[in-house]
């Protein structure tokens, strides 16, 4: 099953295992708790439960999942780090990976990593100002 509607739930699941919460009212006010698609198209459920039933509308369906997706991209777009939380990432983990407990020849003195890594601290403390 590639997308489907959690109507009962409100919720709609697409694109792999992305899911997004949704108003399903449309769906529920015909009594529809459940639409799932398969190779042969889109089938829904009603409650009480009586079986699949093909005879689903489909651009309702296809328009809920257009809606759902445009949501979720938005929502992805305005959680995307910035380019400096993503700069603070990188030097953070440069920090790390120059850790004298990760170092192979940690007791003995480095100047060059020493003198990196405050760089690297200062151009933090820059960019979370």
């Amino acid at each position: 099953m590639n997308r489907y509607i959690n109507a009962a739930e409100n919720y709609v699941v697409f694109s792999g295992n992305n899911s997004f919460s949704f108003d399903c009212s449309a769906l529920l006010g015909n009594g529809i708790v459940f639409v799932g698609e398969d190779e042969a198209g889109f089938w829904y459920e009603r409650n009480p439960f009586e079986g699949r039933d093909r005879n689903v509308d489909s651009d309702l369906v296809n328009s809920i999942f257009a809606e759902v997706e445009q949501k979720y991209n938005e929502y992805q777009e305005s959680t995307k780090p910035t380019e400096k939380e993503i700069k603070i990432i990188e030097l953070r983990q440069k920090l790390a990976a120059t850790d004298y407990k990760v170092l192979p020849d940690y007791d003995k003195p480095n100047e060059d990593v020493k003198v990196q890594r405050q760089v690297w601290r200062d151009e933090i403390r820059t960019l979370e100002k």
